[in-house]
C-alpha cells in the first residue's frame, strides 16, 4: 500500500492546483448495497434482502437508475431518496466507485476505520494516517508544527469539523496535522481565549514551568504543548476572521427529511457544516479564503440494525433520511461554491 501511496504522492507534489479534498465520514457502516443498487443483478440483491430491498418499479417511490446510457452489465441505481445526487451525476458533478474496500475485513466499524484512515492493510497498525502523511511531504522541508503558520500559510493544513482529531490527519510520529472546529470559527476562538490554565505557586497561568525546570523532560514536554497552544491561538484568531469576512450563502441548504423517519432523523446535520466550509473557503472572496487543503465532515447514524426501515416501507426511514441529507446538502454545497466563484 506505502508503494503505491508513494506513487500517488509524487503524482500529487506535480499539481500547482488550489484544488480542495473535503471528506465526509459516514459513521456506523452505510448499507452500500441500497445506496448504489445493482440493477444488473437485481434478482440475486431482492433475494437476498427482500425486507429491506429498495423496489425497482413503483407507482411512488422506486429506484432511481443512475444511466441507462451505460452497458446493462454496468447499470446501477440510486435510493429514491438520492435524487439530488442523480441531478449532479446528470451535470458531470459525480461519479462513483463500487468495491473499495480492503483484503480480510475483520468487521469491525471501529478498526475498519482505523484500517481506511491510516491507508495500510488489516494487518497493519500505522501510528500515521494517508492524509497526515501526504501533508507531511507535500509542505516539505517545511515541518509542522515547528514552522507553521508563516507567511506563505497561515491558515491549518486540515480542518475536521467536530470535537476529535482523526488518525487520518496524523503524520509519522504520531502528531496530528489538523485542529478540530466545534459549530464555528468565532465560537472556536472564544473558546481558546477564555482558557485560563493552572495558577499554583511558581507557575504562571498558562502553566509554564519554573525556569529551575527549563531543561528538564518535563520542561521540554510543557515548552511543546505550550507552542502548540500559541499555534492554535494563532490559527484560532486568523479563521475567525476568515469567517468575519465571508459573506453569508446564498445557496439553499435542506434542513428537514420531509418524509417518514424518527424524529431524530429528521433534521440535516450536514447543512451546517458544508456551509462552513464555504464560508472558509471563500473569506470575502478574491483570494482571501483559507488555504487549507483537506477538510473532514461527519455524518453518524448507520448503525442502524434491524431498524434501519420502516416495517411498511423499505424506502423510509433511518437510512433513507441520511441518504437524503447526503445527497441534498451537497447538491447545496456544490451550488454555493459555484455562487462564490469558487466551483472549480
Amino acid at each position: 500500500m506505502l508503494g503505491k501511496e508513494s506513487e500517488l504522492t509524487a503524482l500529487a507534489e506535480q499539481s500547482t492546483n488550489d484544488r480542495v479534498l473535503v471528506i465526509l465520514q459516514m459513521h456506523g457502516g452505510n448499507d452500500g448495497l441500497n445506496s448504489v443498487i445493482p440493477i444488473a443483478e437485481y434478482d440475486e440483491y431482492y433475494s437476498r434482502r427482500a425486507n429491506i430491498a429498495i423496489p425497482r418499479k413503483d407507482n411512488n417511490r422506486s429506484l432511481i437508475e443512475l444511466d441507462n446510457n451505460m452497458p446493462a452489465a454496468s447499470q446501477v441505481g440510486l435510493h429514491p431518496d438520492m435524487g439530488a445526487m442523480k441531478e449532479l451525476y446528470d451535470m458531470g458533478r459525480v461519479g462513483i466507485i463500487q468495491g473499495v474496500s480492503y483484503k480480510n475485513n475483520n468487521g469491525s466499524h471501529f478498526r475498519g476505520r482505523d484500517i481506511w484512515f491510516m491507508g495500510g492493510g488489516y494487518n497493519d497498525y500505522y501510528s500515521s494516517g494517508w492524509v497526515g502523511r501526504y501533508l507531511q511531504q507535500a509542505y516539505q522541508p517545511q515541518t509542522y508544527p515547528d514552522d507553521f503558520p508563516n507567511a506563505e500559510m497561515k491558515d491549518p493544513l486540515a480542518i475536521e469539523l467536530g470535537s476529535d482529531v482523526s488518525l487520518i490527519f496524523h503524520q509519522q510520529g504520531n502528531i496530528p496535522a489538523s485542529i478540530s472546529l466545534g459549530s464555528n470559527p468565532e465560537s472556536f476562538a472564544n473558546l481558546i481565549e477564555e482558557l485560563e490554565g493552572f495558577e499554583d505557586e511558581g507557575v504562571d497561568p498558562r502553566g509554564k514551568p519554573p525556569e529551575a525546570m527549563k531543561n528538564s523532560p518535563y520542561g521540554k514536554e510543557m515548552e511543546w504543548i505550550l507552542g502548540l497552544e500559541d499555534k492554535t491561538e494563532d490559527y484560532a484568531e486568523r479563521l475567525s476572521e476568515v469567517w468575519q469576512a465571508s459573506s453569508e450563502t446564498s445557496a439553499t441548504y435542506p434542513e428537514t427529511y420531509p418524509f417518514n423517519a424518527p424524529t431524530g432523523s429528521k433534521k440535516n446535520p450536514l447543512s451546517g457544516q458544508f456551509q462552513l466550509i464555504a464560508r472558509l473557503l471563500d473569506g470575502g472572496g478574491a483570494g482571501q479564503g483559507v488555504k487549507t487543503k483537506v477538510f473532514l465532515l461527519r455524518i453518524g447514524g448507520f448503525d442502524t440494525h434491524a431498524e434501519q426501515v420502516e416495517s411498511f416501507d423499505p424506502t423510509m426511514g433511518v437510512h433513507a433520511a441520511r441518504m437524503y441529507h447526503i445527497s441534498t446538502a451537497i447538491k447545496a454545497f456544490q451550488q454555493d461554491l459555484r455562487n462564490r466563484g469558487l466551483e472549480d
